[in-house]
């Protein structure tokens, strides 16, 4: 099962906090040091913005005060050792974040069936296995993002300024609740939105709602107007 870094960090997060809340509850001044940049931009979010799954986690932060800076993962001397730790914990702890991973990981798959028939699902899915851009994106997901939009390649570009709402479940990649369209499967998408004849505006909405590629709106506007 694929889960997104962004909620593998954000649940460390909370888990370390929770572990240590004897030492760090009504502290003033805590600096917690990451080196997953997205993490920070979330920890700053309103939590009425975040995506669903990830609210929970941020309402078990919200009684605590602290920052999270960015270091570069070379200069975290004792990175990554809560989780090479794992051998010291016993059995209850070790269940609970794989638990709430897992129900991170069935809301979203959850959500999609809702709005989505199981053959719409097999045809995005086909879809996206056959999409080297969408696959490329995945692989960027899952290992994070670069500091800089730069540093990706021209087809990424266009999703850096998501990064912090895009996420891997399973076969698909989600921004925040909505399902994000490969290439070759656009076009019928779209057409699908307008199909009962709706307005423009009423379009837009159900696509916010449901889906997601760069460009949506403007390929709304466009099939609309002709």
């Amino acid at each position: 099962m694929l889960i997104g870094l962004l909620k593998r960090n954000c649940l460390a997060l909370s888990l370390l906090l929770e572990r240590f809340h004897t030492y760090v509850y009504a502290r003033q001044g805590l600096t917690v040091q990451t080196d997953h940049q997205a993490l920070i931009a979330i920890s700053k979010k309103a939590l009425a913005s975040a995506r669903k799954r990830l609210q929970r986690m941020l309402l078990r932060l919200q009684k605590y005060s602290f920052d999270v800076v960015y270091v570069r993962g070379s200069k975290l001397i004792l990175a990554d050792t809560a989780s090479r730790a794992s051998a010291l914990t016993n059995a209850k702890q070790d269940v609970e974040p794989q638990a709430d991973l897992a129900a991170l990981d069935y809301e979203q798959q959850n959500n999609l069936q809702l709005i989505a028939s199981q053959q719409t699902i097999n045809e995005l899915k086909a879809a996206a296995a056959d999409d080297p851009i969408y696959q490329q994106l995945k692989h960027q997901i899952l290992c994070g993002w670069p500091p800089k939009q730069t540093d990706l390649s021209d087809d990424l570009k266009p999703y850096f300024n998501y990064r912090d709402r895009l996420v891997v479940s399973g076969d698909f990649i989600f921004k925040a609740h909505r399902v994000v369209i490969p290439a070759g499967y656009r076009e019928p998408i779209v057409q699908r939105l307008h199909s009962s004849h709706i307005g423009m505006n009423s379009c837009i909405r159900r696509a916010r709602e449901t889906c997601f590629f760069p460009g949506i709106t403007e390929a709304i506007k466009k099939l609309i107007s002709a």
